[in-house]
């Protein structure tokens, strides 16, 4: 190769000068012919120049490497923005804010998943296995449940608990528009038969009626069928006229309860649609006497006890008395029978968390045997707040209804709950999916309220016979049967 041929331009190999300054001279060096001036050929001499390896011009050392000119070597090589190592470009991730080597990277640095940016780790947001950067996250939304980030678009909002929510936690959660939180209250619908008019009386309350309510809770093995359900069930509240669903957290993860308006016993039973909500709940895989968590609870009116605050009380003592006295009987009939037997043999050491049936805890009086108290001297003079304060089980009233001593636990959660202002709770019967045993709980407790408010005080020698040989219950009982088209034997 000739260089002064190909060196036309007249520049020195080293320190390009032009001639028209210096001369220049051919000189051959490392195996190659330049064209220098003096002082570059007397450096030639002591070796002070490198060849470049990508485009063969002559260099001094640079960056302490002798492979690269200046301009090759910022061609391949750069400083890392971080730790200030000269690296291999080939090795590194170029950025707008300049050059990181390998190590650096992938321990102090990410790219952003959306916009491919590279941002300080610090700056990272983890959204379901990808890195998003702080400006990034903006598009993207938490699930209040799980707390993991969504995009916006996939997150989805539960009107009934308001909450954002990702698809999977939304599906999962076991909410829905149709079931209410626990705390919900509407004002209640009264209906009742007429029998004047033969026909059913909405909205006005009387008090010679003696309205009953219910709670039915059941429960489900995932939400899905929980939500099929009380999509179903909603559609035959009549608006929620007739009943409404509630939420429940004893009956977690999946479950709710139907709790009804009050209703005369002839309008529960054969006013209510039961048939289509047992089908609906059985079709969705409900349980409600399989479940150990399931009740079904029925409130009555205390108005129809009397006009007094006496009068009231009074009818309070005698329900419990009766369900005390009756305790064998009404246990079996509210299906707690395995309870009972255990209780009896003295293999019980805890009862039901959600209604206690423990003989010393159940109603009151065999505590107050237990205690040696004379609580019939109690009753005879109707000393209501003392004769509450002998009760584990019954509970605050207001006024006259004060704050009465109890020994053990929760309440409210007694069989017969007397916690309610304005209606008396008769918790003990098992939940059940049957409609024979919904109508024998229906007409058992309005039998019972009937029964013993024809006494002034407590019948003390009543017996669960005389009870059945004098109230309506099994006439009534096997009536309803009858219009439903049910046999007993169900």
């Amino acid at each position: 190769m000739n260089l002064l041929l190909s060196n036309k331009k007249s520049y020195c190999a080293g320190c390009i000068t032009s001639n028209l300054y210096n001369p220049l001279f051919p000189i051959q060096y490392k195996n190659r012919e330049y064209l220098m001036c003096e002082e570059c050929i007397d450096l030639c001499q002591s070796n002070a120049y490198n060849i470049c390896n990508d485009c063969g011009s002559l260099f001094t050392e640079y960056h302490d490497q002798d492979e690269f000119c200046e301009e090759c070597f910022n061609d391949h090589y750069g400083e890392c923005t971080y730790c200030s190592n000269i690296v291999d470009l080939d090795d590194c991730c170029n950025y707008d804010n300049g050059t990181l080597c390998e190590h650096c990277f992938e321990n102090y640095y990410f790219r952003c998943y959306d916009c491919e940016d590279i941002r300080l780790n610090q700056y990272g947001n983890d959204v379901n296995g990808e890195i998003i950067c702080d400006d990034c996250i903006t598009n993207y939304s938490c699930c209040e449940r799980c707390n993991s980030y969504h995009s916006s678009s996939d997150i989805m909002y539960c009107e009934h608990c308001e909450n954002y929510l990702c698809e999977d936690c939304y599906t999962d959660h076991g909410c829905n528009n149709y079931v209410h939180d626990y705390c919900h209250k509407p004002n209640p619908i009264f209906r009742h038969y007429d029998i004047k008019t033969k026909s059913i009386v909405t909205g006005n309350y009387n008090p010679k009626v003696l309205y009953m309510g219910f709670e039915l809770e059941v429960c489900f093995d995932s939400s899905s069928k929980m939500n099929s359900a009380s999509e179903s069930i909603f559609e035959l509240s009549n608006s929620e006229s007739l009943f409404y669903l509630k939420d429940d957290s004893s009956l977690s993860p999946y479950g709710f309860e139907i709790v009804s308006h009050p209703m005369d016993l002839k309008c529960l039973i054969t006013g209510f649609p039961w048939r289509n909500i047992i089908s609906i709940l059985r079709r969705n895989g409900g349980t409600s006497y399989d479940s150990k968590l399931c009740g079904f609870h029925i409130h009555t009116s205390n108005k129809y006890f009397g006009k007094t605050d006496y009068d009231i009380n009074n009818m309070k003592i005698k329900i419990v008395n009766f369900v005390e006295k009756n305790w064998t009987e009404m246990a079996k009939i509210a299906k707690r029978c395995k309870l009972l037997e255990c209780i009896e043999n003295g293999q019980a050491k805890t009862a039901d968390g959600y209604c206690h049936f423990q003989t010393n805890t159940r109603c009151g009086f065999r505590y107050c045997q237990a205690k040696n108290i004379n609580i019939s001297k109690v009753i005879k003079n109707l000393n209501y707040n003392k004769v509450l304060s002998y009760y584990p089980r019954v509970t605050d009233l207001k006024n006259t209804h004060r704050n009465v001593s109890y020994e053990y636990g929760r309440i409210r959660n007694a069989a017969i709950n007397l916690q309610p202002h304005d209606t008396t709770e008769f918790r003990l019967y098992r939940g059940t999916l049957k409609l024979q045993s919904i109508v024998k709980y229906l007409t058992l407790t309005n039998a019972i309220i009937d029964y013993v408010k024809q006494y002034d005080s407590i019948v003390k020698t009543s017996t669960f016979e005389e009870f059945i040989q004098k109230s309506s219950y099994t006439k009534n009982f096997k009536k309803y049967l009858k219009l439903l088209q049910i046999g007993e034997g169900e």
